[in-house]
């Protein structure tokens, strides 16, 4: 929960996306600096309390208070093939792989990419594709 203890009249937070959007937009709007055009606006004024669920971040935006920004990011859990063997790997919604490892069997893949998930800080809930 968030209290807004201060604001002017055009101060707010940006609190999740308008629609979908893709992930080719998304690296366009962060390219460009227009990522805003995108992101719910929310205005705030003195006394206003905002309730936001785990997994947001601080950020400072629009305005001389503090106030919240969600977490851009989705997370991805992907297999290659290579051959006889099987690469996995967890990529963000910028098609960076943040881990990966290579096994030898069908059978290994659920276990590995249950690892690179701790590895990489997140749950299955935080995977898009899990399942």
């Amino acid at each position: 929960m968030w209290y807004i203890v201060d604001a002017d009249e055009d101060d707010g937070i940006y609190l999740g996306f308008k629609k979908d959007i893709s992930r080719d937009e998304l690296k366009i709007a962060i390219e460009n600096k227009s990522l805003t055009e995108y992101l719910r606006f929310i205005p705030v004024k003195k006394g206003d309390s905002i309730f936001v669920p785990t997994g947001h971040e601080d950020f400072d935006l629009r305005g001389d208070f503090r106030a919240i920004m969600t977490t851009v990011r989705k997370y991805f859990a992907k297999t290659e093939l290579l051959g006889d063997k099987i690469k996995c790997k967890i990529e963000n919604d910028l098609g960076e792989i943040l881990v990966s490892e290579t096994v030898n069997y069908d059978n290994e893949v659920p276990d590995t990419l249950n690892k690179l998930i701790r590895i990489c800080g997140l749950t299955p809930s935080d995977i898009d594709n899990y399942n």
